[in-house]
């Protein structure tokens, strides 16, 4: 059975519509809604669970972030943030759109991989570094040359990661005005990290991002629901 078709990258909350799939009783179900979940049934079944289960918890997640926002006293309603999905195989961004910024993350098999993010000027870092391990010090490409038995891979060279990725894994874009500022954006890439515990994170929260915004996203987690 052929693929389904990647539903590409560049459609907002109201202009991608959610696989037209009722899931089978017991086939799937999300890990208490952080961003984890696990699939049973049909390879198509399990395809169009996963993307199905992806969008309710970045849903989910972009919604209890609008709380945490209020409680950091810089609002931001979840209506101003762009979700995009790219189911795999999916293409890379060509570019980060003028005036905005970004959190990204990469999915699969129902595990989160990597959670980043990207200001206004940071282009390269949005669009390809994760794709080749020689281009940064930390990308998800090297992440995975350097440890591939985390994901149940022999091995993988530098030369074959980026494919490996753009084929295997679903990617979310989440797209803020710049005019919100950067403290928001190192909010969201914070609470997203404590939210969805990506496989290739060292901690749960990065060392980059500001020490306030860490603190309240992990001040509404461990006391949240």
């Amino acid at each position: 059975m052929p693929s389904p078709p990647n539903s590409g990258i560049g459609l907002g909350p109201r202009e991608r519509s959610r696989p037209s799939f009722v899931a089978p009783k017991n086939r799937g179900r999300a890990l208490s809604g952080r961003g984890r979940f696990v699939l049973d049934g049909s390879k198509r079944d399990r395809y169009l669970l996963g993307m199905t289960l992806l969008r309710e918890i970045v849903d989910d997640a972009l919604a209890d972030f609008e709380r945490v926002a209020e409680l950091a006293r810089s609002p931001c309603a979840a209506s101003t943030i762009e979700v995009q999905i790219a189911d795999p195989p999916h293409r890379q961004p060509a570019s980060l759109p003028t005036g905005k910024m970004a959190v990204y993350a990469f999915f699969h098999d129902g595990q989160a991989l990597k959670v980043g993010k990207a200001g206004a000027k940071s282009a390269a870092r949005y669009t390809s570094q994760h794709y080749n391990p020689n281009s940064a010090m930390s990308t998800l490409a090297r992440s995975i040359v350097t440890n591939p038995a985390k994901l149940g891979l022999t091995a993988l060279d530098d030369a074959a990661v980026g494919g490996w990725i753009r084929e295997n894994t679903a990617r979310v874009n989440l797209l803020i005005p710049a005019s919100l500022g950067l403290p928001i954006l190192s909010l969201l890439e914070a609470f997203l990290h404590v939210r969805w515990k990506p496989l290739f994170e060292g901690r749960s929260v990065p060392d980059s991002i500001e020490p306030v915004a860490g603190s309240v996203a992990r001040q509404f987690m461990e006391g949240g629901r």
